[in-house]
């Protein structure tokens, strides 16, 4: 790798057109009041713009600005984000939980913030962790309720109450939109946008479903490829111009200086480390050792860093991890991949598992990763896609401009 990194400082690249900026993410953190006004309007005189609405206009405005200040170097954006902090903070009615009451006033502040994402063309939006059983079962609803939104779960070490009910959630969020093969849920792609994550993650991480806030401020993720310093340094400058400019206050959090594969030719991580003669194949001798040294070298760069900083390798957003996936014997195993997850990141990640898998299989598997996690204070998630219908071996069908298609796991 030292060498690899040595002749890479040699060639003439051109930064911009070497990776992509996969999204510019603004945290922000809600309140139950930033909802009331509007909620308890009489008449038209009375609906004040809420507060809400006044702090993602802010983060539109913030995004914007720091979309132009990179494409204006040259710099493609792919996506404009916000998370927010847990959506039990500001979403539910704790006075009158678990009530029908309750459901009313989650889907009524899901609709008004989800109408004002529309308005601002802000298409992704993570709406913080669910922090115990009964908030993990509000998860379902909050992926049915639009396809801007994700979330995530809570789960601490040995914690086998709220694994399984993210367990159970998993399962409930595989079966939306059966029936409908127009749905955007349709085939069980809606665990795409949920997962269940460590309870030791850090706030400011930018990945999605994961992605959390925890006070005011604004960060950014950026998947990169080679010549991290570099090419990043300029990213790092602009960012901070931006935040320097606002009209309002703004921090400046760092990079999240992940590497994350892309669907596009030549767009693998798991190929791009078979390119080094100590890993034969993905998954064998000499990946772990790959792994270690990539992610030793992303989380020491000398810029400001925030988020996982860790080697991505989502199996449906992969091409040679799905490969490997869909060889028969299969070469690519849960368990290869949580090994490798104790010394990058990000844990089990877009794995396509049997529909007919039980509660207790996911909630065992939540476990082992919130067990890894805690024990090397590691920020690790589990997002795994139950299939309803498919077993073990079966081949995915998904249509999605964001997934690739492979084998299903053996969870056992």
């Amino acid at each position: 790798l030292i060498a690899m990194s040595k002749e890479i400082d040699s060639l003439p690249y051109v930064y911009q057109k070497l990776f992509k900026v996969r999204t510019v993410t603004a945290f922000i953190r809600f309140e139950a009041s930033d909802f009331e006004i509007t909620e308890n309007a009489t008449n038209n005189d009375d609906k004040k713009t809420p507060a809400f609405r006044q702090k993602v206009e802010e983060c539109f405005q913030l995004l914007n600005s720091a979309q132009k200040g990179f494409t204006d170097e040259g710099y493609e954006v792919q996506t404009l984000r916000i998370a927010t902090n847990s959506f039990g903070e500001w979403a539910c009615d704790a006075s009158s939980a678990g009530s029908s009451s309750s459901d009313m006033v989650l889907k009524n502040r899901l609709a008004m913030l989800d109408q004002c994402l529309d308005d601002y063309d802000v298409n992704f939006c993570a709406l913080g962790p669910a922090r115990n059983v009964q908030e993990i079962g509000l998860c379902p609803t909050i992926v049915e309720a639009s396809p801007r939104f994700s979330c995530s779960a809570n789960i601490d070490a040995c914690d086998v109450q709220n694994a399984t009910a993210a367990a159970n959630a998993i399962l409930k969020i595989s079966t939306l939109g059966e029936g409908d093969p127009q749905s955007s849920l349709a085939g069980g792609i809606g665990n795409f946008r949920f997962c269940a994550a460590a309870s030791c993650c850090v706030p400011f991480i930018p990945f999605f479903p994961a992605a959390k806030c925890d006070s005011n401020a604004s960060g950014i993720e950026d998947v990169l490829k080679q010549e991290f310093t570099n090419a990043l340094s300029p990213l790092e400058k602009i960012s901070n111009e931006v935040a320097s400019k606002s009209s309002f206050p703004v921090k400046y959090l760092g990079i999240d200086s992940s590497f994350n594969p892309s669907l596009e030719d030549e767009g693998s991580i798991a190929a791009a480390i078979e390119q080094l003669k100590e890993v034969p194949c993905f998954g064998g001798v000499g990946t772990l050792a790959a792994a270690a040294a990539i992610t030793t070298t992303i989380q020491s760069l000398p810029i400001k860093l925030i988020g996982y900083c860790g080697l991505m390798l989502p199996v449906l957003e992969d091409q040679r991890l799905s490969e490997l996936a869909s060889e028969i014997p299969s070469k690519l195993k849960i368990s290869q991949l949580l090994n490798i997850s104790s010394v990058c990141g990000v844990g089990i990640d877009t794995v396509p598992i049997p529909g007919k898998c039980s509660a207790d299989s996911i909630s065992s598997l939540i476990l082992d990763m919130s067990g890894l996690a805690a024990r090397w204070d590691k920020s690790l998630s589990c997002r795994v896609f139950p299939l309803p219908g498919e077993d073990t071996g079966c081949f995915t069908k998904f249509d999605s401009p964001y997934l690739c298609n492979s084998r299903v796991f053996d969870v056992s």
